[in-house]
């Protein structure tokens, strides 16, 4: 996906892991590499006992956005 142009000078990715009943996350490291036309490669690592759903989190001036992975 692209990131929305009002928040392209100030946003930060994450990576949420959710436990199985997907009731509560933890925030995972994740590195970000720039791409032409403002779209970004989000690269981050799974445990291999996943137990929830993942998602990317796109966080800036006080707005959030999540979407959930397919693995």
């Amino acid at each position: 996906g692209s990131v929305p142009d009002i928040a392209k000078n100030d946003f930060i990715f994450s990576v949420r892991l959710y436990n199985s009943q997907n009731t509560d996350f933890t925030i995972n490291e994740c590195s970000v590499m720039t791409l032409e036309n403002q779209k970004y490669d989000v690269k981050f690592i799974v445990p291999d006992r996943l137990e929830g759903e993942v998602s990317v989190c796109l966080e800036w001036d006080n707005t959030f956005l999540e979407k959930k992975l397919d693995l």
